[in-house]
C-alpha cells in the first residue's frame, strides 16, 4: 500500500463515518507518516497565507498497511466543542433580515448574494467558524487586530463546491464588542461586505456549525 492509497482509505472512512467533517473535506489537508505496520494520516486545516500561524492538527488516523483498515486516533488535545448555529432554523425571509443587519451597506448588496448565505455571529472563544456562501464565491475575513485597516490580518476561506466553508480563527486576535469584517466577491457589481459581531466567550462555542451532521 502506498501513502496516497492510505490517504484515500482515510478519506473514504471519513465520508462513511464522520459526515460532519466530510462536508468540509475541501478545506482540509493531509499528511502521511510511515510507522512500522501502519500509516499515520494526519488531517490539518488548510494552510494560512501567514507562515507564522501554521496549520493546526485536527485529527489523526491509523491505516493498517496490509488490510487497509482505518482507525481514528483519539486526540483529546484537539477535541473541540461545537454548536449548531440557530441561523439554520430561520426561514429565507428571516435569514435575509439577519444578513441585512450584518451588512455594512445593505443597499449595496446584490439579491443573489443571499441565496445560500449563512453567516452567524462569533464568540471570543471560537476556534473554527463555518458558514456558507454561493458556490464559486470568494470569502475573505479581516480581523480587528490593528487600528489601521491596511495592517489587519486577513485570510481567505476555502469554499467547497456546494458553498460551505470553514476557517480556523483561533490564531487571530478579537474580543467581544469588535467586528470581524467579511468580504464576498464573485462577479457582483461590488464587494459584498458584512461585519460579524464578536460575542462574549461561551461554553460550546469553540466551533460554530451551520449544517446538521448526518446521523
Amino acid at each position: 500500500m502506498t501513502e496516497d492509497e492510505a490517504e484515500e482509505h482515510v478519506i473514504d472512512y471519513i465520508k462513511e463515518n464522520e459526515s460532519g467533517i466530510a462536508d468540509f473535506l475541501d478545506a482540509y489537508q493531509f499528511s502521511v507518516e510511515e510507522n512500522d505496520d501502519i500509516y499515520q494520516v494526519n488531517m490539518f486545516s488548510a494552510e494560512s497565507d501567514d507562515e507564522t500561524i501554521g496549520s493546526p492538527l485536527l485529527s489523526s488516523y491509523e491505516v493498517d498497511r496490509t488490510t487497509g483498515e482505518v482507525e481514528a486516533v483519539e486526540n483529546q488535545a484537539n477535541e473541540t466543542k461545537s454548536q449548531l448555529s440557530e441561523i439554520i432554523d430561520l426561514n429565507q425571509k428571516e435569514r435575509r433580515a439577519h444578513h441585512e443587519e450584518l451588512a455594512v451597506k445593505p443597499e449595496e448588496l446584490s439579491d443573489e448574494v443571499y441565496v445560500d448565505l449563512l453567516l452567524s455571529g462569533i464568540h471570543e472563544n471560537t476556534e473554527d467558524y463555518n458558514g456558507r456562501v454561493n458556490p464559486g464565491d470568494t470569502v475573505m475575513f479581516e480581523f480587528p487586530d490593528a487600528e489601521n485597516n491596511t495592517d489587519r490580518s486577513t485570510e481567505e476561506a476555502e469554499v467547497s463546491e456546494d458553498g460551505y466553508f470553514t476557517i480556523h480563527v483561533e490564531p487571530y486576535e478579537f474580543k467581544a464588542g469588535e467586528d470581524i469584517r467579511v468580504y464576498i466577491t464573485n462577479g457582483y457589481s461590488q464587494e459584498q461586505i458584512f461585519d460579524l459581531p464578536v460575542h462574549e466567550a461561551e461554553e460550546g462555542m469553540e466551533e460554530i456549525r451551520v449544517k446538521e451532521s448526518d446521523s
